[in-house]
């Protein structure tokens, strides 16, 4: 499917062609302030499969996706009706004059490596070394490998074999809590990539064993300050009548 418009600073005139790759249909287009709204319906694929669409545009021979989109854009898109793309095209283009097209392109997902060992019940303890594991059948024989959090990576990537296996020995100084995830990428190519689910780092002794012991040294301290209190110097006696 190809988009195309008029682009003068402001962003105006839209044309709307049939699609190449997957079939999407009921086209639309609207803009909001400096977002485009690119609305289609994706009904041409099958029940049950995974697909992976992407928003293109001319400004570069439609080699790269572009990259300020949400929505029903990416991986794990099943057909229906009602599907929206939101496009920042101010971010993505800057003050850009001219004609400009978009197209949707698209095919089936198949996932670059599937992760064995980590999904959302995953919880591991800081200073330890947990084996990740993953299964691949594409013949790159190294890739890039990320651990993130919220998706901002807390090490350096690393390039590692695509063996199947990397052991992460955990540093002990790392937060603790919820949002860790894994990603692993082809170095040639940033379409190729996967995120494993979520998962918790856990302290490696528990919190709550190192307050109660500190509430202990409390009560202990404030016990020994009442026994001195009681048992200071005594009261003169009172004086004779």
């Amino acid at each position: 499917m190809n988009l195309k418009l008029k682009l003068f600073f402001f962003y105006s005139l839209y044309l709307t062609t049939y699609a190449i790759g997957q079939e999407v249909d009921s086209i639309s287009v609207t803009r909001t302030d400096d977002l485009f709204i690119v609305k289609y319906d994706f009904n041409k694929g099958e029940e049950g499969v995974d697909y992976e669409l992407y928003l293109y545009g001319s400004h570069d021979n439609f080699s790269t996706p572009l990259k300020y989109t949400t929505g029903d854009v990416g991986k794990k898109i099943k057909i229906g009706a009602g599907k929206v793309i939101y496009w920042n095209a101010k971010k993505e283009l800057g003050n850009f004059k001219g004609d400009f097209t978009l197209k949707i392109k698209g095919s089936n997902y198949i996932p670059f490596v599937t992760f064995k060992n980590i999904n959302k019940d995953l919880s591991i303890k800081r200073g330890n070394t947990f084996d990740i594991r993953w299964e691949t059948s594409e013949k790159t024989s190294t890739v890039l490998f990320k651990i993130q959090r919220y998706g901002v990576p807390i090490l350096d990537a690393q390039v590692v074999n695509n063996n199947g296996l990397f052991s992460w020995e955990i540093p002990a100084k790392v937060k603790p809590g919820k949002g860790y995830t894994v990603q692993i990428m082809d170095k040639e190519n940033s379409l190729r990539e996967e995120t494993s689910e979520e998962f918790i780092l856990r302290r490696k002794v528990p919190l709550a064993y190192k307050i109660i012991p500190m509430a202990v040294l409390a009560g202990t301290a404030a016990i020994l300050l009442s026994t001195e209190e009681k048992t200071g110097i005594p009261d003169p006696p009172a004086p004779p009548y």
